[in-house]
């Protein structure tokens, strides 16, 4: 192979290996991290293969020429491209006759070390060989500490990097290159940080997750396979490797095969791959959203959910809009290509106690049929600097980062789930960061490296934000104003909070128009909520102690005149005031009745001596 032919096969090769290829002649040793458990296309002649990533490694280090390529882990123990040809150049490098050709045997600690020395001298190597060492971060269980004998073999791969030679023979057109040895770690900080941080002659190699032009190579090199199977999901066309290299993002190129081979065993067409990559990512095979009864209960839902929300019209005919945008697959269609982020995203505003909770508890049951698939936090809970770890998961080292995030747990337990985040403008800044990326990208990554999928869940967010703030005449917000002055006057509040408060006007961006402001809560909703929460104290004391309750027209009006005068706090403020003003007196009165049989009848309610009492008779 000439120089320019060896070139022309590295160009095809994936660029972390080329940076690999590129250090070879400057660095004697590399620490490979991130990606490593993947699958990676490495040219075989004319053509790709999948191979793991010691496997890729070996085949750059054949193509530089190198004689054999060890590699050892703790498990399959020692093994070689070429047993014969590395149990020789161990001999040559060491003088040991001990050594025998690599067959799988396990190591010592000490004799791993002693390889290092033998793989890496002080003086010119006569032989050009390579070490792999792969499951560095499995040497010492989770959370402890590196035993000496490894502080040991560490300490000499350190010296080894500052006193080991080239070797005399180069490869083609090459300089000179050092007999390198690459360690496989999950992270860098499985290694000693001063093993990691402090030489010149380590180099970090980071394997990143495939690009979108990977993906459609490696979705290319799928098809080949498919194309020879009758089975599905048979042939793909040019648009269907498309869809698939694109609704894999963030996926490994060993996922993609797996999701193909779900595909086949769920007998799966081609055309309908997406439901491979959802049930791979996710793990359910029925989908609520690809349902024809969900489109029928969507259809009819706008009167059920009028009677369960009452006075918010506006907002629930927009919530109905962007649903059934989300359920036709229409979320940025306008943007072209595929929608990524999650089913859907809403931003109830408004005043408190008028519904916003409410109406995601509605849309619920509405989309999944029960209220099991609500999931709600408190983002009031989730303010304090370190929050997010609760709420994500703490990263390894740090305790109790084994039990994983509440959020990340719940959407990895209920895939298909409406997630309601309430008064989100307290959450620390740090949880805001996070929105960002399952806005975005629809997937967040917990402490512990796993990342959960939000693209089957609704993302509903509340705020009170701007109901704080000053109109322009000075006056706050009050129920006497327009909706649509409310609706102007909140949304403006909402951008200044994420622009110049918060600093994040990307998390806005990706909001986008799916801000839905609630109205106040009206005078003629307000006498409508006083006889639902009056009608149901009365029901409860019949129900539970068996007493008629009859209120005068006297008294409702003292309990109109007391609860709706005021409407600030909404429909939750009308029902503070029911319980100040008739339900405790009420106990009171039931509490004192000695004949169920007898009614009581309410002639009037009372204040006296800052207590509220009935007028019974």
């Amino acid at each position: 192979m000439t120089p320019e032919e060896r070139r022309e096969v590295l160009g095809r090769f994936p660029h972390w290996l080329r940076d690999v290829d590129a250090h070879l002649p400057i660095c004697a040793q590399f620490i490979l991290h991130g990606n490593v458990r993947d699958d990676h296309l490495v040219p075989d002649g004319e053509h790709h293969r999948f191979r793991r990533t010691v496997d890729a490694i070996d085949a750059l280090l054949t193509l530089n020429t190198f004689e054999a390529v060890l590699t050892y882990d703790p498990v399959a123990g020692l093994r070689a491209n070429e047993p014969e040809t590395a149990q020789r150049a161990l001999h040559d490098l060491s003088g040991d006759e001990t050594w025998s050709a690599p067959d799988g045997q396990l190591l010592s600690i000490e004799r791993l070390t002693e390889l290092v020395r033998v793989v890496q001298p002080t003086i010119q190597p006569k032989r050009r060989i390579a070490l792999i060492v792969d499951y560095v971060s499995q040497f010492a269980p989770t959370g402890e500490p590196l035993s000496e004998a490894h502080h040991a073999l560490f300490r000499t791969a350190l010296q080894r990097v500052h006193n080991t030679q080239r070797t005399s023979g180069a490869a083609i057109g090459r300089a000179p290159l050092f007999n390198p040895v690459l360690w496989i770690v999950d992270r860098p900080s499985d290694l000693p940080g001063w093993m990691v941080g402090t030489s010149d002659g380590i180099h970090q190699v980071p394997i990143p997750l495939p690009t979108l032009d990977a993906r459609s190579q490696a979705a290319g090199q799928i098809a080949v396979g498919l194309a020879q199977q009758p089975a599905p999901p048979g042939p793909m066309s040019g648009e269907e490797l498309s869809i698939f290299a694109t609704r894999t993002e963030g996926m490994t190129l060993r996922s993609m095969r797996e999701v193909v081979r779900l595909a086949q065993d769920q007998r799966i067409s081609s055309g309908d791959i997406d439901d491979a990559v959802r049930m791979y990512r996710v793990g359910l095979l029925e989908n609520p959203w690809s349902q024809a009864s969900l489109k029928d209960k969507i259809r009819t839902a706008e009167d059920y959910m009028r009677g369960r929300v009452l006075g918010q019209p506006s907002a629930i005919r927009r919530s109905l809009d962007i649903l059934m945008r989300s359920t036709t697959g229409m979320t940025a269609a306008h943007a072209g290509g595929t929608a990524a982020g999650p089913r859907g995203v809403l931003f109830f505003a408004g005043p408190t106690g008028v519904g916003k909770t409410e109406l995601a508890k509605t849309l619920t049951e509405v989309i999944f049929g029960n209220a099991d698939a609500y999931i709600r936090f408190d983002m009031s809970e989730f303010g304090h600097e370190g929050s997010d770890l609760r709420l994500m998961g703490a990263p390894p080292g740090y305790v109790g980062h084994e039990a994983g995030g509440e959020l990340t747990n719940a959407i990895r337990q209920r895939p298909f789930s409406l997630v309601l985040f309430d008064e989100i403008e307290k959450a620390d800044q740090r949880i805001m960061d996070k929105f960002l990326q399952i806005l975005s990208d629809g997937r967040l990554t917990d402490g512990s490296g796993a990342t959960v999928h939000f693209s089957e869940s609704l993302i509903v967010f509340t705020s009170n934000k701007g109901m704080a703030d000053p109109l322009p005449s000075g006056e706050l917000p009050h129920p006497d104003m327009t909706y649509d002055d409310l609706d102007d006057h909140v949304r403006r509040a909402i951008g200044r909070h994420f622009t110049e408060h918060l600093g994040r006007p990307e998390i806005l961006n990706r909001i986008g128009d799916n801000i839905v402001v609630f109205d106040y809560i009206r005078p003629d909703i307000a006498a409508h909520l006083l006889e639902v929460f009056v009608r149901n104290a009365i029901r409860r004391a019949k129900t539970l102690h068996g007493i008629d309750v009859r209120l005068s027209e006297k008294a409702m009006a003292v309990l109109a005149e007391q609860c709706c005068a005021h409407l600030e706090m909404g429909g939750r403020g009308i029902g503070q005031r029911v319980e100040s003003v008739l339900t405790n007196p009420l106990a009171r009165a039931v509490f004192f009745h000695d004949d169920p049989n007898r009614p009581i009848q309410v002639d009037d309610i009372v204040q006296e001596e800052g207590a509220w009492n009935l007028v019974v008779r």
